[in-house]
This record gives C-alpha cells, sequence and structure tokens, in this order.
C-alpha cells in the first residue's frame, strides 16, 4: 500500500464520511478491535472527546499506518459501511496511484526540462513551506466544498512553476490529500490548439494509458480540482448564452463552451477551480464565475532576491556588492520581483564586475541593463566584439521579435524564424544563450525567455534597420509605434516604447554602435520622435511614462 495515501488526512476524509451515529459507535468499537489486532489501546478518556480529526491523528500516532488502517477496516465493516472499505481501497492501490504515478512523472520532466527552470537549479523542486502555506489556504479543508479562485500574478512572476510544483506536491502525497482525489491540469496554449473536445478527452489527455477511468473520476466531483494555467492566452470572455452550455462531460463540443461550462459551474458543479492568469485578463469573467476568490502571487521576496544573487555569484563578498547596488536601484529592485528577470539582473551585473566594469555607468536603468545583457550575449567570450555571424543571429532575433510585436504572436515556429533570417543551425546557439526557449506546448516552436526581452530586441530592430524591409507588411514604422504605444492600442505593449526611448540615450547609443558600427539611424529615429511627440503633447507622453513608471510591480525603463 502506498504511504504517500496513508496519511492521517486520507484517514480523516473517510471518518468524516460516516454519520453522526456512525462515529460514535466506530469510537465504542475502537475500544476492542486493536487488541483483537495485537494492538495497544488508545486511553478511552482520549478517544471518547476526540473529533474526526484529532481521532485520525489519535490512530496515526498510536499504530504503524498499516496498523491504523487495519483497525479503521475492521470497523467499518462492522458498522455496515464496506463501502469506504473499497472506496479507500481502490484509491490506494488502484486508477489514483496510476494517475499520481503518472502525474510525478510527467511534471519532473517538466521540471528538470523546460529551460525556464534554470533559474531553479538553485532551489528544489519541492514546495517551500512559505508556498506550502499560501497552496494550502487557497483550498482549506471543509471550509469551502466548491471553491473557485483565479491566481493572479505578471508575466514571469512564477505561477507555472508554481503549479507544477503543486501537481508534483500533490503527486507525492504532501498536498490537499484530504481534499482531492484527482488534481488535473489544463494548460491554454494547448487548448488554444483544439477546436471540439469533451471534459472526458481533456481528462484522458493526461492519463498514461487509453483506459481512463471516466465514471470513477466523475462519481465524486467535491474531490476533483480543475486547474487552468495561462487563461488569458484563450482571450474568452465567457458570455456563452446559458443555453449554449453543456453538463454532460462525455459530450463533444467547442472547446470554449467546454471550457465555459465547467468554468461557470454547468459542468461538475461540486468541483473546485484554479484559474492562473496575468492581471490584464477582461475583468468581466469574474462576474460570471460562481464567487471568485482573487489571489496574487508576489514573486520573489527580498530575502529571496538575496539568496539567489548569492548562487549566482558563489562569491559572498560580491554577491552582496551586487545586491546592494541592485537594492538602491527602485527600477531593478522591482524587476528582480520576477524569477526570470532576477536571472537577467544577477547574470548581467555578474558580468559587467568581472569586465571590471563600474555598474552604476552600465547598469544604471533598465534600458542600459538590457542593453549590456543582449549584447554580451552575442559576443564571443573572450572577444573584445561580436563576429558577423553573432550579428546575423541578433538582427534575426530582433526582426522576429518586432514582427511579433505587431502581430500578437509570443510563440514562433520554425517557419517564423526561417522568414526572420534565423536558420535551423541558428537556433542551438539562440537557445544555448539563452535568449530563446522551447515551448513545451508545440512541438518545434520557441518563445522569448521573457516578453521584456522580445519587447527590447523589438525596440533594437528601428536602430539596426528599416521597418520596410521587414518581411512582414504589418510591422509599422516608428511613428506608428509610438502612436500605438502612447494610445495603448495594444495592452500588451508593456515597455515597447519606453525602451524605444531609453535607447535614444547617448550612452546607450555608444554600446550599439561598438557592437553593430556607426550606420545605426538613431538620429532619424530622434527627429522623428520629436516631431511626432510635439504634434500630440508632450504632457501625453510623459503621463503615460509615468503610469509605466507607477505601476505596482513594474520593472520600468522610464528614466532611461
Amino acid at each position: 500500500m502506498a504511504s504517500s495515501f496513508f496519511s492521517d488526512f486520507g484517514l480523516m476524509w473517510y471518518l468524516e464520511e460516516l454519520k453522526k451515529g456512525e462515529f460514535k459507535k466506530f469510537k465504542e468499537l475502537l475500544r476492542q478491535e486493536p487488541l483483537q489486532l495485537g494492538l495497544t489501546q488508545i486511553p478511552w478518556a482520549d478517544v471518547k472527546k476526540a473529533t474526526r480529526e484529532d481521532l485520525a491523528n489519535l490512530l496515526m500516532k498510536h499504530y504503524d499506518e498499516q496498523g491504523a488502517w487495519n483497525v479503521t477496516f475492521n470497523i467499518f465493516h462492522k458498522i455496515n459501511r464496506k463501502d469506504l472499505c473499497e472506496k479507500a481501497k481502490k484509491e490506494i492501490t488502484g486508477y489514483t496511484k496510476t494517475y499520481r504515478a503518472h502525474v510525478k512523472e510527467k511534471f519532473s520532466k517538466i521540471w528538470f526540462r523546460e529551460s525556464v527552470t534554470r533559474i531553479y537549479n538553485y532551489f528544489e523542486k519541492e514546495l517551500t513551506q512559505k508556498e506550502r502555506s499560501y497552496l494550502e489556504f487557497l483550498f482549506v479543508p471543509k471550509k469551502i466544498r466548491r471553491r473557485t479562485v483565479i491566481l493572479r500574478g505578471i508575466q514571469g512572476i512564477g505561477k507555472t512553476t508554481t503549479l507544477v510544483k503543486l501537481m508534483l506536491a500533490w503527486a507525492e502525497g504532501t498536498l490537499y490529500q484530504e481534499q482531492f482525489s484527482y488534481v488535473f491540469y489544463f494548460c491554454c496554449r494547448e487548448l488554444k490548439q483544439l477546436t471540439t473536445t469533451s471534459l472526458a478527452a481533456l481528462i484522458s489527455r493526461g492519463w498514461s494509458d487509453s483506459l481512463t477511468p471516466i465514471a470513477e473520476i466523475t462519481s465524486q466531483p467535491d474531490r476533483l480540482l480543475f486547474i487552468i494555467d495561462g487563461f488569458e492566452v484563450l482571450n474568452y470572455s465567457l458570455n456563452e448564452p446559458e443555453s449554449d452550455l453543456c453538463s454532460d462531460w462525455m459530450e463533444q463540443r467547442p472547446v470554449q463552451v467546454v471550457l465555459s461550462s465547467l468554468l461557470r459551474k454547468k459542468m461538475l458543479p461540486e468541483s473546485s477551480l484554479l484559474i492562473a492568469a496575468v492581471p490584464i485578463y477582461p475583468r468581466a469573467i469574474e462576474q460570471r464565475l460562481e464567487h471568485p476568490e482573487i489571489k496574487t502571487l508576489a514573486g520573489f521576496s527580498e530575502s529571496e532576491k538575496k539568496m539567489y544573487f548569492c548562487c549566482i555569484f558563489q562569491d559572498t563578498r560580491k554577491a552582496l556588492e551586487a545586491f546592494g547596488f541592485m537594492k538602491e536601484n527602485e527600477q531593478l529592485f522591482c524587476m528582480c520581483q520576477i524569477p526570470i528577470l532576477c536571472w537577467v539582473v544577477s547574470t548581467c551585473l555578474k558580468q559587467e564586475m568581472e569586465k571590471g566594469r563600474d555598474l552604476a555607468l552600465t547598469c544604471r536603468r533598465t534600458t542600459s541593463l538590457f542593453t549590456s545583457f543582449i549584447l554580451s550575449l552575442f559576443t564571443p567570450k573572450g572577444a573584445s566584439g561580436p563576429d558577423e555571424q553573432s550579428q546575423g543571429q541578433l538582427k534575426g532575433l530582433c526582426s522576429l521579435a518586432v514582427e511579433g510585436m505587431w502581430t500578437d504572436t509570443f510563440v514562433f515556429s520554425e517557419e517564423d524564424l526561417r522568414r526572420n533570417g534565423l536558420v535551423a543551425s541558428d537556433i542551438p546557439t539562440l537557445l544555448d544563450v539563452q535568449a530563446l526557449q522551447k515551448c513545451r506546448e508545440t512541438e518545434n516552436s520557441f518563445t522569448f525567455i521573457h516578453v521584456s526581452i522580445q519587447e527590447f530586441c523589438a525596440a533594437m530592430f528601428y536602430f539596426i534597420k528599416s521597418h520596410t524591409n521587414h518581411p512582414k507588411p504589418a510591422v509599422g514604422c516608428t511613428e506608428e509605434l509610438l502612436f500605438t504605444y502612447l494610445k495603448k492600442v495594444k495592452v500588451q505593449w508593456i515597455y515597447l516604447g519606453c525602451f524605444m526611448f531609453g535607447l535614444l540615450n547617448e550612452k546607450e547609443q555608444k554600446k550599439l554602435e561598438a557592437f553593430w558600427g556607426s550606420h545605426l539611424c538613431w538620429e532619424e529615429i530622434q527627429q522623428k520622435f520629436q516631431q511626432h511627440i510635439q504634434s500630440i503633447g508632450w504632457q501625453i507622453v510623459v503621463s503615460q511614462l509615468m503610469i509605466v513608471k507607477a505601476s505596482p510591480g513594474s520593472y520600468t525603463a522610464a528614466r532611461s
């Protein structure tokens, strides 16, 4: 029998299934049953006053796990609750155990395979006490059986990483044992690839074989948790008429209808939901969910930032020096709240210190740090400057980035890379320098390690090439970019405009010229920006940049 299941949480759940009279009878039989099994008695005074939770703890305290369950099973038979015995034994030895093993294997591979987890090479895949307390609080046992929680957090803050750790903890039997027999993880990037489906089909996608026990799984809907990761990717409003929704989990319907039926509690209304999304998802959907609770993921605390810097530097004195510089810089300090960007900052500061450079000059603002970081990725180790191949790869990366910003594309195919001048032999390099990462959801597809890297490369494109030479006609000119950014025509453009202003700084121009040569068109861009700003008014520009700077948790280039 699996020790992960034999916890006082699992035992308590079965005791909770007993009616008041049955529980009283269970206590009375507990006086003699242990003796028949050769076990010692639990003091009657303790048993008599015990709640169901107390009694589960007493059983686990006085007997080993096997003994506690043997006593419990025998008493269940004597009070005519054989159904609980069968249910427990099936859960212990049957489908749930198989599914847990599959989840553990699948999500362990995700943890170690995905390039983003290099951030967590210095952290365990097991939940920290802080993470455990946070997740346990989301679904407090017996408080609310059917619960909908929206977990909000800016892109890269660690939502998916937290959910992967949640799945591993549940599979290993250390989280939500009392609450959930099954936990299902749905990635919205994968769901977006589907047209029609059923909930049964979605559940089966996460199973290790074709014999998914749908009937058993759905027989206890209050013991199910569905995790929806990256909800904003779907761009759903959940506004389908009630008559369009379905309650049959076997019925094939458009994926949007299936998901809406689940989220709006038309299907399996007793189940619990955990929806992860960035803060820009439509607020209107909250009105269509059943009493959603909004929780926010905060990212790295100050102590976690310091620990991470120490891990990256592996020299305490230098780590604390760099950490002190970062802490005194409001922009960089906020930026390091996001784990992947904490890696960017600490890695860049380390590189600059190793080169003997003054951090106050080379990394004073967000744009200056990004410039130093990106250019260093494409400068061969030990070389004073880039070679022609490195320049070509970065030029192709900038072309890819700007195409994505104008076409709202953040996952790129190999064809997208080829169109922007990046051939198959360039891909290993781009992955190795950690500018791009493989996309888990779609084979042979790639994303930038963080959208801010894509925005920065998109901004740099305008200094090295003309938009008229881009293979995608959708890519606009600098005037269109400035108008689109300031008018917030594209809500996903968070820092693109700020990076454009930042790169006009003379110090950044010197860095770019050292890498690309003196043929940059920054004077032309500066002139166009000035003309456009004068036409729309300086006040609008300043107000928009200040909004970006003041946004909570932002890493801003507004003052670059």
